[in-house]
């Protein structure tokens, strides 16, 4: 399998399946896992709680002024889509495709949202397969 080269350490893609019509819950939850690892990159597909507005917020690149923190958005950006892309490419090769020819436009964010909203519907309607309704904005 393929692996991700990182500064400190060199992590595979091992412990994650290849998700599946019927693994999204195990797929997420160790993509979740993988991504918490040392470098915590899960927080680029994780919204955060406010509390002073009391509303959820969407995961966002940092403000452009701080470059390391958008630098450390982008790392993050990248292992994140390698993972989504390797692991959930035989379900939704033409979305991660998108994103891919999109030079990242698009954030990885807005990509595992369309999955997991994908997944969510299709255990809802209790579909195996909803053909075109993942499209890259």
């Amino acid at each position: 399998m393929p692996s991700i080269p990182d500064t400190a350490v060199c992590r595979s893609y091992a412990g994650i399946p290849k998700l599946t019509t019927d693994n999204f819950s195990d797929w997420d939850l160790q993509v979740a896992a993988y991504l918490t690892g040392a470098e915590d990159y899960v927080h680029v597909i994780t919204p955060s709680y406010n509390e002073t507005t009391k509303k959820w917020i969407n995961p966002r690149v940092p403000n452009a002024k701080d470059t390391d923190a958008t630098g450390e958005w982008k790392k993050a950006e990248c292992v994140t889509s390698g993972v989504i892309m390797a692991t959930a490419r035989d379900l939704h090769q033409e979305l991660l495709l998108a994103h891919h020819l999109s030079c990242s436009r698009t954030s990885i964010w807005s990509v595992y949202k369309m999955i997991q909203d994908h997944h969510q519907l299709a255990k809802v309607q209790g579909m195996v397969h909803l053909p075109g309704c993942l499209q890259v904005p």
